[in-house]
């Protein structure tokens, strides 16, 4: 589990109040290099 400092919950949803931009960036950065690893395997 990771967690984002400040990023509120649905912080990945684009035009919401909850929006943080680097947050959901690094979130998907996280995403790809975790799919990267699991399905080389």
């Amino acid at each position: 589990m990771i967690t984002y400092s400040g990023a509120p919950h649905a912080f990945t949803v684009y035009g919401s109040d909850r929006y943080r931009k680097d947050a959901d960036e690094k979130s998907w950065q996280r995403f790809g290099e975790y799919l990267e690893e699991t399905l080389q395997k």
